[in-house]
């Protein structure tokens, strides 16, 4: 069988969090750049900063820590390594800073979806 569905683990803010329109101008610029149809990740102390989707709409910007395609048979590749949520945290911090630097005082969350293409 071929690939049902991706799983997504991220670091960052959903759409739901901000308001593009309240945002201070260095903010709202930082967003665009990285919201901007096929922009190139905005890179920012090591950390690629990307639009991110779900079923073919954008639903937040941020990091993504973690993609995998699902298929109908377990593999080596569907063992959870709990190190990746360690990693995660350390990115929030770093993606946190960021935000400081730029003007958004929202602080990123960590997320996981399951992506159904689009």
């Amino acid at each position: 069988m071929g690939i049902i569905a991706e799983w997504c683990f991220w670091v960052g803010l959903s759409e739901l969090d901000y308001d593009l329109f309240e945002m201070p101008e260095g903010a709202k610029t930082f967003i665009e750049m990285v919201m901007e149809p096929w922009a190139e990740p905005v890179n920012r102390d090591d950390l690629e900063i990307v639009s991110i989707g779900m079923h073919g709409e954008t639903i937040g910007f941020g990091v993504i820590i973690y993609e995998l395609s699902w298929e109908t048979d377990i593999k080596t590749s569907n063992v959870f390594d709990p190190v990746m949520v360690a990693h995660a945290q350390e990115v929030q911090i770093t993606l946190n800073k960021i935000f400081d630097q730029v003007g958004i005082a929202q602080r990123a969350a960590l997320y996981h979806h399951i992506n159904l293409g689009g």
